[in-house]
């Protein structure tokens, strides 16, 4: 019997550090296509090179037990920031670039992480009276 979450964490897991290994090459070596699209939004080559390689770095990071959590909040801050600077260019919205959003989230999700934001969600409730 497959366990749920070890298939979900897996599978997220894998997409993730597909999506950001994939992202982050073209980008590492400076391809014409992306220094272009990197150009228009206002950015150089040196910079295109450093996010190509966090992207990278992430996407083999995300296996290791000690870098998951950097690799995943790394790439939902890269990303938040892609997303915010397509908008100031006047781009339409890109939706390619939620997908490693949402696998940010989920990941996040699986490793406990917003529990250590929001602990008060795993305290009960409790109503003071006046009495």
């Amino acid at each position: 019997m497959i366990d749920v979450d070890d298939w979900l964490h897996g599978t997220t897991t894998t997409l993730f550090s597909a999506f950001a290994v994939l992202a982050g090459i073209p980008k590492l070596l400076a391809l014409d296509f992306m220094l272009t699209t990197m150009n228009s939004l206002g950015y150089g080559t040196a910079f295109t090179v450093f996010i190509g390689a966090c992207w990278t770095l992430a996407g083999i990071g995300v296996w290791l037990r000690s870098w998951r959590e950097l690799a995943v909040i790394g790439t939902w801050f890269i990303t938040s920031g892609a997303i915010a600077a397509h908008l100031t260019n006047g781009d339409a919205f890109p939706y390619h670039l939620l997908a490693p959003v949402v696998l940010s989230a989920v990941i996040l999700w699986y490793e406990g992480f917003w529990h250590h934001i929001t602990p008060f969600l795993d305290e009960p409730r409790q109503i003071q009276t006046n009495e």
